[in-house]
C-alpha cells in the first residue's frame, strides 16, 4: 500500500542521511493523512460487512487469504482451527486475557508481578489524555486492540495532535469488526500508558513469541529488524531454525516476512519457556509474548487467533503439521 511504501522511503532516508528534516517532516505529515484516511475506510469497510452472519464473514477472509474454502465442520489445519475458534470461542477468559489491562491481573498470579510492565497511568478517553503529567518518553495503547501501539520517543518533538487524533479513533472503534475474533467483542477501551523499555542499544527489545499447544512450547517466533527491513524466524523449543516461513503474503504471493539469519539462542531461554508454558496451560492453543530486558522478562500479551488466520506457510504442508499439534476442545 502507498502508506508502506512512504515508511520504506522514510527508513531510507533515516539510514542513508541521517534523517535530513526537511523531507522527513514532510513524509511523516503526508504518511499522518494517509493513516487517517486508511484507518477511516477500514471503519466503514468493517461496519457495512457487521451485516454478514459470522460464519460468512470468516470463509470470506479464509478464502481471500488462503484460496480456498475453510473445512470448518472437520478443522484440520492450523488456519483451519483459527477460522474455527472465531465461530466458537466465546468464553469470559479469552476476553479477559485480550484486554491489556485486565490480563496484568493474571499474569500477576501466575507469574508474579515482577514481570508486569506497570502502567503508568490509564484512561477512559483520549479526552483525558494528559501528555503534561507524563515522562518524556512513554508507550500508548488502547486496551481492546491488537497492533495499536504508539512509542513517543520525545514528548517535546512529537506531534502530540496528531497521537491524540489516532488514539480517538482507535478508542472509538471496536476491534472485533475487523476480523471477527470474538475475544475483542465485549471489552471495554482503555487507554494505556507504559515506560517505554529499550535495550542496551537504546532499542526496543527483542520479543519471542511461543506458540503453545495443550500447555507445552511447539514454536518460538522472533521478528528481527521490524522497523526497517522486517524478517520472521521460527525456532523448536531447542532453538533449532526451521525450515519454513509462516507470515502474511506480500504482493507477489509471497512471504511479507521472510525468514532471516539466524541468531543466538537466548540466555534465558529455559527461563522464558518456562514462563511461556505457566500461562499457556489452561488453554489447548495460545501465543504468549515475552521480552527479554537487560536478562529480565516482561510479559507482552497473550494471543488466542494468531494474525487472525490469515497467515500463510510457506511451504503449505506445514499447516496441516501444526494442525496436528492441536486437539480443539469442544470441537
Amino acid at each position: 500500500m502507498l502508506r508502506n511504501a512512504l515508511k520504506a522511503i522514510r527508513r531510507a532516508i533515516a539510514q542513508a542521511l541521517a534523517k535530513v528534516l526537511p523531507w522527513d517532516s514532510k513524509l511523516d505529515r503526508i504518511e499522518a493523512k494517509l493513516a487517517r484516511m486508511e484507518s477511516l475506510l477500514e471503519r466503514t469497510y468493517a461496519h457495512v460487512n457487521l451485516g454478514l452472519a459470522d460464519r460468512v464473514f470468516v470463509e470470506e477472509m479464509f478464502v481471500r487469504a488462503h484460496g480456498c474454502l475453510p473445512n470448518l465442520d472437520r478443522p484440520r489445519t492450523f488456519n483451519e482451527k483459527l477460522a474455527w475458534t472465531k465461530l466458537h470461542r466465546h468464553e469470559p477468559i479469552y476476553a479477559e486475557l485480550a484486554d491489556k489491562s485486565r490480563c496484568k491481573h493474571y499474569v500477576r498470579e501466575h507469574l508474579g508481578s515482577q514481570f508486569i510492565i506497570e502502567s503508568i497511568v490509564e484512561y477512559d478517553s483520549a479526552h483525558e489524555l494528559d501528555f503534561s503529567s507524563l515522562p518524556d518518553r512513554f508507550v500508548l495503547k488502547p486496551s481492546h486492540g491488537s497492533g495499536w501501539t504508539i512509542i513517543v520517543w520525545d514528548k517535546a518533538t512529537a506531534d502530540l495532535r496528531a497521537i491524540r487524533r489516532t488514539l480517538h479513533q482507535w478508542m472509538s472503534t471496536n476491534y472485533y469488526c475487523f476480523q471477527r475474533e470474538p475475544q475483542y467483542r465485549p471489552l471495554v477501551p482503555k487507554l494505556i500508558v507504559e515506560r517505554l523499555m529499550l535495550d542496551a542499544g537504546g532499542k526496543p527489545p527483542d520479543d519471542f513469541k511461543f506458540h503453545c499447544f495443550h500447555g507445552k512450547v511447539a514454536y518460538v517466533q522472533v521478528d528481527l529488524d521490524r522497523h526497517t527491513a522486517h524478517r520472521r524466524n521460527f525456532y523448536d523449543r531447542t532453538w533449532q531454525l526451521q525450515p519454513f516461513e509462516f507470515s502474511p503474503s506480500n504482493d507477489e504471493a509471497g512471504p511479507r516476512y521472510p525468514k532471516g539469519k539466524d541468531i543466538r539462542r537466548p540466555d534465558k531461554f529455559a527461563e522464558l519457556v518456562q514462563a511461556a508454558e505457566k500461562l499457556a496451560a489452561p488453554f489447548d492453543y495460545v501465543r504468549v509474548d515475552l521480552y527479554l530486558v537487560e536478562h529480565e522478562i516482561f510479559f507482552g500479551e497473550m494471543t488466542f487467533t494468531h494474525e487472525a488466520g490469515a497467515a500463510l506457510f510457506y511451504p503449505r504442508k506445514w499447516d496441516e503439521i501444526w494442525g496436528d499439534l492441536w486437539t480443539l476442545k469442544n470441537a
